[in-house]
């Protein structure tokens, strides 16, 4: 099984197109059924574990070494996502001022429109800033990442014969196989309206999304839906999906396009920001 590197990172560094999905594509050739979903599974997980070690490299002996053989790069941002940053920002204290504003009368005390707006203009510039230095490293990073990526190439899930991974949170995500279960899924019922994956969709708190959007995100990702397997998996066989299963729940789904020879394995996690 092999991980399809250029559309499964298009969407690392594109994420925003899909949230609240997570995904990530392999190639398969020979599909054997649910034993071929299940190293799907094991793949997008070894994958986000991957991922994960590249924020974390202290976790990985040798690892920060290895990522400092990769190249520095400088990043300049282009004039219109300087505006657009801009215009964000500007939005941003506007709405701050009047809050302030609404506060300041609701409790009786006077409002120095002058005074305030100086304030805001100082915060407005550091925020400017900041946003813009945050924007160059993320686009610095999304250059390097291949690069990083290839050098955690040693990084492994951690195998465990564990029947509850309450008590491990954090980084490096753990799996027990035995435990993995999963139910197949009609394409009908996967993509309905009201089924599992729109209403977690939807229940998305971090950014707004509606039937609108989930429709817009599975014509990304499911263009051609007319040869689709699915298996929805239950997550408890792995630390992965602690956060997400304490809170509003956590999901996982399999899918193989016999058509492509090719599975796309999605993941949502709902937690309470």
């Amino acid at each position: 099984m092999e991980l399809l590197e250029k559309e499964t990172f298009y969407y690392k560094y594109n994420d925003h197109l899909i949230e609240p999905v997570h995904c990530a594509f392999f190639k398969e050739d020979n599909n054997q059924g649910i034993t071929s979903h299940q190293e799907a599974v094991l793949a997008f997980l070894t994958y986000f574990n991957r991922v994960w070690c590249i924020w974390t490299p202290k976790f990985v002996p040798g690892l920060t070494q290895k990522f400092s053989e990769v190249p520095k790069v400088e990043v300049t941002l282009t004039p219109e996502v300087e505006a657009r940053i801009e215009a964000e920002v500007d939005a941003q204290i506007k709405g701050d001022i009047q809050g302030e504003i609404k506060y300041l009368q609701a409790v009786g005390r006077k409002v120095d429109l002058k005074k305030l707006q100086i304030d805001h203009e100082e915060r407005k510039q550091e925020r400017y800033q900041m946003i813009k230095e945050l924007r160059k490293e993320r686009e610095a990073l999304l250059i390097r990442f291949p690069q990083l990526y290839e050098r955690t190439e040693e990084v492994t899930l951690t195998y465990m014969e564990e029947t509850s991974f309450d008590t491990y949170d954090g980084f490096p995500i753990r799996v027990n196989p035995e435990m993995m279960k999963a139910d197949e899924i009609s394409s009908t019922t996967f993509f309905a309206k009201g089924g599992e994956y729109q209403i977690a969709f939807c229940s998305y708190l971090q950014t707004h999304r509606t039937i609108e959007d989930f429709r817009r995100v599975n014509q990304l990702l499911f263009p051609d839906r007319s040869e689709l397997v699915i298996y929805q998996w239950h997550t408890d066989f792995t630390n992965f999906y602690n956060e997400g299963r304490r809170d509003d729940g956590a999901y996982l789904w399999s899918i193989y396009d016999k058509k492509q020879k090719r599975f796309t394995v999605i993941d949502i996690e709902l937690f309470i920001p």
